[in-house]
């Protein structure tokens, strides 16, 4: 973090790459930076293009002007990448932006937990690969401690109507950020409805992005919505599983869904109806 001589204590590699790839698929510039990775983060950020967007809205003719990266999420994202990197591979950092996007990738595998866990269950990693390097920096500010800077990013791209992070998490770890609007409609809802969860955003995003909806993200709905209400009723279930359903659904099949739903969760022990009737049930967490 310090003293670029030290990286020879470690690695030659130990470098953080900026690629910079044209709409043709052409890598257009790049330029390598060495340690201080104290001082490379905010280096990195100043080659990233940041200019204003416009973001059209149905409920106004006055349009919403975003940067394309919010300052932040970018040196949060650069700073984990050197967090969490497996430096045994003897890897470089790489980032790589487009035109619409900025990828971040570091080697090693997500160390604890899954994303969901980090924004749906505020979950709290148990240890991390690089102990000493990650309590570093913590202490000069540039990284949080508790694993809360994940959540942060995705809420921050919630609040700026933005499509939420991608994370590729196979054997080494990709993050994008998107820098411009992929669907209208997605934005308008987080425009018109500020107050929706982000574990609704969640499925809303990935409904945009055509990626698939499996049955774990709607259980993942159902027990986030729970959570945050303590107990529920069905109607409210309802309300909030109709919103992100496939819109070519009856409503007797998207029913029918959120009925099977609630059985499942039920039998595999994750909720329970406390009110003793099925027509007015009350729905809890079992632990």
């Amino acid at each position: 973090m310090g003293k670029s001589e030290t990286k020879r204590f470690i690695n030659n590699n130990l470098l953080i790459v900026w690629v910079f790839i044209d709409e043709h698929g052409l890598k257009k510039h790049s330029e390598i930076f060495e340690p201080p990775f104290f001082l490379a983060v905010d280096t990195v950020l100043n080659k990233l293009s940041n200019e204003k967007i416009k973001i059209l809205s149905d409920k106004s003719v006055i349009p919403i002007e975003k940067t394309k990266y919010d300052t932040w999420i970018v040196r949060e994202a650069i700073n984990n990448c050197i967090a969490h990197q497996d430096y045994s591979s003897e890897s470089r950092i790489i980032v790589t932006e487009k035109s619409d996007e900025v990828k971040f990738f570091n080697v090693g595998t997500f160390f604890q937990g899954t994303i969901e866990d980090y924004i749906l269950n505020d979950y709290t990693p148990h240890k991390y690969r690089n102990f000493f390097l990650i309590n570093a920096m913590v202490n000069i500010g540039m990284i949080e401690s508790v694993g809360s800077g994940i959540k942060r990013m995705f809420v921050i791209q919630k609040q700026r109507y933005f499509p939420l992070p991608d994370y590729s998490l196979a054997d080494n770890v990709e993050l994008t950020i998107y820098g411009n609007i992929i669907d209208r409609e997605y934005t308008n809802k987080l425009i018109e409805k500020p107050e929706i969860d982000l574990g609704t955003v969640f499925i809303l995003d990935k409904i945009q992005k055509n990626y698939p909806i499996t049955e774990n993200d709607y259980k993942y709905m159902i027990i986030h919505f729970i959570k945050k209400l303590k107990r529920t009723d069905r109607e409210g279930i309802n309300a909030i599983m109709y919103d992100i359903f496939d819109n070519s659904l009856t409503d007797k099949q998207k029913q029918d869904k959120v009925k099977n739903l609630l059985y499942k969760l039920s039998k595999d022990g994750k909720i329970k109806n406390i009110s003793g009737s099925r027509k007015k049930s009350i729905w809890v967490l079992t632990n």
